[in-house]
């Protein structure tokens, strides 16, 4: 749903858009991350991701 809206949202302002994505939860190992791991896992991908849209 996010991203449909996100691709909707830029192509009706003639801008391009990126979507990034967080898996927290293996369907295959039904392993599940913890709130703390999400937090810093979170947290390191914003900080790629501005590095990478101010660059």
């Amino acid at each position: 749903m996010t991203v449909r809206v996100g691709t909707v949202l830029t192509a009706g302002h003639h801008v391009q858009g990126l979507t990034i994505l967080t898996v927290s939860g293996s369907l295959v190992t039904m392993e599940i991350a913890s709130s703390e791991q999400r937090q810093l896992g979170c947290t390191a991908m914003m900080e790629i991701a501005l590095r990478v849209a101010t660059s």
